[in-house]
């Protein structure tokens, strides 16, 4: 598909299930609702980002709702044995730091397939914060915590204003550094990029503790919102992630993909699911019509490809 095609297609799609819901569903235009749609998109999107980069890179990450979970849990505990905020918020992105690097080093120098790796991973991130968080919710966070998730600047969720600047930085790194460029072209051949003279290993190592630090600054910004910490916190987001990246453009195979594509595609996720929540389709169809997105996602990448290759070969 060319690259000027998604983007249109995805604003249109935006536009009409915006104006499907706007039509059908009374609260959906409100201050509330369209405040509340912002916010939860937020924590998905800071997970979102650093998984386009690893995907154009040619891999994978399923552990993100597990580091998540265990950063949640980690800021919980810590607090509560402390009182101190700051060290409790230090030790939950050191935590999610360390389930980056531990996926990076296994893949970048351990060599072992990243499916692999962040399958392992999700299990036993999720065994650790279950079986240290248990089935208790931590809270008590003090107010101005809580005001990161739930506070407003000039009716401005406070969570939006942490949110766009990650999302410039994240674009200026991919689009206007070498760094972007060598993540590129490692997804279009790795032993290509080895040979080029970029360092693999070390910009694999990058983009996995990257992609934890921000799963565990989700895990923050997420206990702020909802005032408590949980080890089941996170279960499915690496599915909505992996979607929104996915029909963003970004290839499963590597080495194309944008990151304005994913936003797009997490917007039209998060409208989908907040106009069904708005008419109370049961959750297990939420998350069916998420997986059935995903796959005509990819079936009409496939399509598009097919139709081009036999257009090509007419003319020829």
């Amino acid at each position: 598909m060319k690259e000027w095609v998604r983007p249109i297609l995805l604003a249109t799609l935006i536009l009409a299930s915006f104006s499907y819901f706007t039509l059908t569903t009374e609260p959906f235009l409100s201050p509330l609702n369209l405040s509340n749609l912002v916010t939860h998109m937020s924590e998905l999107l800071l997970i979102a980002l650093p998984m386009t980069a690893i995907m154009i890179s040619g891999g994978i990450d399923l552990s993100v709702g597990s580091t998540f979970s265990l950063s949640a849990v980690i800021l919980g505990l810590t607090w509560s044995a402390t009182d101190s905020m700051p060290l409790a918020l230090t030790a939950s992105l050191l935590v999610a730091l360390l389930a980056g690097l531990i996926n990076g080093t296994s893949i970048a120098y351990l060599r072992i397939p990243p499916l692999l790796v962040t399958l392992a991973t999700m299990s036993t991130y999720r065994g650790i914060a279950l079986g240290l968080g248990g089935a208790h919710s931590m809270g008590g966070y003090p107010d101005w915590f809580l005001s990161l998730g739930t506070g407003q600047w000039r009716q401005i969720p406070n969570q939006t204003l942490l949110l766009f600047p990650c999302l410039l930085l994240s674009w200026i790194l991919m689009e206007k550094t070498a760094l972007g460029r060598q993540i590129y072209l490692m997804g279009s051949g790795e032993r290509l990029a080895f040979y080029t003279g970029i360092p693999v290993a070390r910009r694999k190592l990058f983009l996995y503790i990257w992609s934890g630090f921000m799963a565990g600054l989700a895990g923050i910004l997420f206990v702020a919102r909802v005032s408590t910490a949980k080890a089941n916190y996170g279960a499915g987001i690496e599915l909505h992630a992996i979607t929104a990246v996915v029909l963003g453009g970004t290839s499963i195979s590597g080495g194309h993909g944008s990151l304005m594509g994913t936003f797009l595609g997490l917007l039209l996720i998060r409208i989908l699911l907040r106009g069904m929540e708005l008419n109370n389709i049961l959750t297990e169809w939420q998350i069916v019509a998420v997986g059935a997105l995903l796959i005509c996602s990819s079936l009409g990448d496939r399509l598009f490809a097919w139709a081009g290759h036999t257009l090509r070969q007419r003319r020829a």
